[in-house]
C-alpha cells in the first residue's frame, strides 16, 4: 500500500493554504503542476530552495490524471499519461527514491504489445524475447531472427547513448552528429538517421504484419513515418515497446509520490491559481502576477512549463 503523508505533517498541511495566502516571497516558482513542474519541484525543494509551483486546475498532476469519467461511481481511468516507459532509465525513480520510499509502484506486464487479425491469429510482443520470437515466427521465421538481432542491437544503443542522451542538456545537431562519429554505435545511429522510419523497419522486415506492428510502435509517438533525420528515435521505440510500466493505482500515484517529496522538504503548491503574467525587471523575471491581484516574488527563477501562453 502507498505509503501515508507522516503525521508530523498534519497540523503544518492544515494551515499551508493559509501559509500561502500570507507569504508573498520564494527562491523559485513554478508555472504548471503537471510532471516537469512536479519533477523540478521536488529536486529543487530536496536541495533547500524555498519553492511555490502554481497550477490552474483543482489539482496536480497534468498528464498524471485519473479521473472517474465513464459516469460509473469508484471507476477510474488514466485519461492521458497510461503507461511509462522510462522507468528503468529515468534519473527521478532513482534520485528521488519513489519508490522505496514513496510507495509508488509499478506493474510490468508480461504481454506488452497485441495485434489481433481477423483470421484468428494475434502478433504479440512480450518482455519474454523468447515468447516474442516464437509469436513472430508464426509469421516469418527471418523476421523473428531479424527480431531477435535488433533486441540486443537496441539495447546496446539504448545503454550506450540513447538514454544517456535523453536526460541530459540537448546539443546543437551538427556538433551531435560528430560526437556520434567517434563511436561504432554513435555511426549505426548517424547511418539510421539518413532514412526514414518506414524505410528501417521495411529493411529489418519482410512479413506485412510485423511490419505494420513495428511501424505503429515506432511512429505512435509522433514520428513521421515518412520524415528522414528522426529514425535515430527507432531503436528507443522498438527497445521501449517491451519495457513499459504501469503505476499500481494509476497515474496520479506518480503525481503523489512527487507531492509528497515536495511537502516533506517544505515546498508549497497552490491549485486553481491563474497566472496573469510573469513579471520582468531588467531582463530578470522576478515573479508572478495573479488574476486575483496578488503578486509572488522569484528571487532566482521563475519556470515555466506552460506549452502556450497564460
Amino acid at each position: 500500500m502507498p505509503r501515508e503523508i507522516p503525521v508530523r505533517f498534519g497540523p503544518w498541511l492544515e494551515s499551508i493554504t493559509q501559509g500561502i495566502k500570507a507569504e508573498r516571497k520564494f527562491d523559485v516558482i513554478i508555472l504548471g503542476g503537471g510532471p516537469n513542474g512536479l519533477t523540478a519541484g521536488a529536486y529543487l525543494s530536496r536541495a533547500g530552495q524555498k519553492v511555490l509551483i502554481l497550477e490552474k486546475r483543482h489539482e496536480m498532476g497534468g498528464g498524471l490524471a485519473t479521473e472517474e469519467v465513464t459516469g460509473t461511481s469508484g471507476l477510474y481511468a488514466n485519461t492521458h499519461a497510461v503507461y511509462m516507459m522510462m522507468v528503468d532509465y529515468a534519473p527521478p525513480y532513482k534520485d528521488l527514491k519513489l519508490e522505496e520510499s514513496y510507495g509508488l509502484k509499478h506493474i510490468y506486464p508480461a504481454l506488452q504489445f497485441a495485434m489481433p487479425l481477423s483470421d484468428g491469429r494475434c502478433l504479440c510482443l512480450y518482455t519474454d524475447l523468447e515468447k516474442t520470437c516464437q509469436s513472430i515466427a508464426r509469421f516469418s521465421k527471418e523476421d523473428a531472427a531479424a527480431y531477435r538481432d535488433i533486441y540486443h542491437r537496441y539495447r546496446q544503443y539504448m545503454d550506450e547513448f540513447l538514454a544517456p542522451a535523453t536526460y541530459v542538456q540537448p546539443v546543437p545537431p551538427i556538433e551531435q552528429v560528430a560526437a556520434l562519429e567517434n563511436t561504432q554505435t554513435g555511426r549505426e545511429l548517424n547511418a539510421l538517421s539518413e532514412k526514414t522510419p518506414r524505410e528501417v523497419i521495411e529493411n529489418l522486415f519482410r512479413n506485412e504484419h510485423v511490419r505494420s506492428m513495428m511501424l505503429q510502435i515506432t511512429c505512435m509517438w509522433g514520428l513521421d513515418p515518412e520524415q528522414s533525420g528522426v529514425s535515430y528515435l527507432v531503436p528507443l521505440y522498438i527497445n521501449r515497446a517491451t519495457n513499459y510500466r504501469l503505476c499500481r493505482g494509476g497515474s496520479h500515484m506518480l503525481t503523489q509520490a512527487l507531492i509528497k517529496v515536495i511537502l516533506e522538504n517544505r515546498g508549497r503548491l497552490l491549485t486553481d491559481a491563474w497566472v496573469k503574467r510573469i513579471n520582468v525587471e531588467d531582463g530578470t523575471a522576478t515573479g508572478v502576477e495573479m488574476e486575483d491581484g496578488r503578486v509572488f516574488e522569484a528571487s532566482k527563477a521563475v519556470i515555466s512549463t506552460l506549452d502556450r501562453p497564460f
